[in-house]
């Protein structure tokens, strides 16, 4: 009997905090995501050897023909809620130095935070910030000039960094559990403290005014990146509890 875990037991998730005696109990062995998540159980098992860890995998296609771009801008790709945590990308764009650079928001909405966001771009008038909705390949549609930036209070690995490290797009992103993970594991991006908006700041304006490195460098670690992820690598532990059952 295998577990697979995906979630942090905070939050939405806490309640199963209180079942992994039970988890444990009746498991011959826990998958759960590669990086602070295992690390974060591993104290909360009294038979850590049945923990093992795995990465998250979705079947990434690389655009290796990104169309030119004319200008660097600022992409943010996720539902636009409290959690993925917007308006502090809005805080810190608002602060960054003239001529700021276009800010693209990618992704459905809860209605009540996108109220927020509206208002402080009004409040401020940030006049090159723009909401395109949902799109269901993004990478198509983003020049070899972007940046993506990510702010999300919590995520467990965030697929997306992983997507944009593959298309070779410099990534800034917020240092919680997931993406400190995904780090971790492929020893690239670039990662902000938290709530920290003046480090953002200074981070978004040194992405923008060093572009050109930030994208060779990001562009040379996506081979790497690429090579790293595949369904065999990410699964390994799993098809060898699975292939070494009597």
């Amino acid at each position: 009997h295998y577990w697979i875990i995906h979630e942090f037991p905070l939050d939405e998730f806490a309640y199963y905090k209180e079942l992994i005696p039970f988890i444990e109990e009746y498991s011959d062995k826990i998958f759960t995501v590669e990086g602070k998540l295992t690390e974060f159980l591993r104290p909360l098992l009294k038979e850590s050897q049945k923990l093992f860890p795995f990465v998250p995998f979705v079947n990434i296609k690389k655009n290796n023909n990104l169309k030119t771009g004319e200008e660097t801008r600022l992409i943010s790709i996720s539902r636009i809620n409290e959690n993925k945590n917007q308006l502090e990308l809005l805080k810190a764009y608002q602060s960054m130095a003239e001529p700021k650079p276009e800010l693209l928001f990618v992704g459905d909405w809860d209605d009540s935070y996108k109220e927020k966001c509206d208002d402080f771009i009004q409040s401020h008038q940030l006049k090159t910030v723009r909401f395109l909705g949902h799109l269901s390949n993004p990478w198509n549609l983003m020049p070899n000039k972007d940046i993506l930036v990510l702010n999300s209070k919590m995520e467990t690995f965030g697929l997306v960094f992983v997507e944009a490290l593959i298309q070779g797009i410099p990534v800034l992103a917020s240092n919680n559990y997931g993406y400190s993970s995904v780090v971790d594991y492929f020893g690239c991006g670039k990662l902000y403290h938290l709530g920290d908006e003046k480090e953002l700041v200074a981070l978004l304006n040194e992405f923008v005014t060093n572009f050109s490195e930030e994208k060779k460098k990001s562009l040379t670690q996506s081979f790497m990146v690429e090579e790293k992820y595949t369904i065999e690598k990410s699964y390994c532990t799993l098809l060898d509890a699975i292939s070494n059952e009597n």
